[in-house]
């Protein structure tokens, strides 16, 4: 197995996945996977929120499938 990292741009809030894989992806043959990032997939479909959003957790738990409550959380 081969992993090949590929680089780009700063990607924006907003940005069409499929034109970035247009852009930096060489072609895909047969058997090939190709591994996005969550934060890469977050940004293209805008399902981001402020750094200082105090309702993080209620965030966290509506998006999750599954939370598991952590009794010694620092929160």
């Amino acid at each position: 197995m081969q992993i090949i990292p590929i680089k780009t741009h700063k990607i924006s809030l907003g940005e069409q996945l499929e034109s970035i894989f247009s852009s930096y992806l060489p072609r895909i043959k047969e058997q090939n996977i190709v591994v996005i990032t969550s934060k890469i997939i977050s940004l293209c479909e805008k399902a981001v929120c402020p750094k200082n959003n105090k309702d993080k957790y209620q965030l966290i738990c509506e998006e999750a499938d599954a939370v598991i409550q952590n009794q010694h959380s620092a929160d």
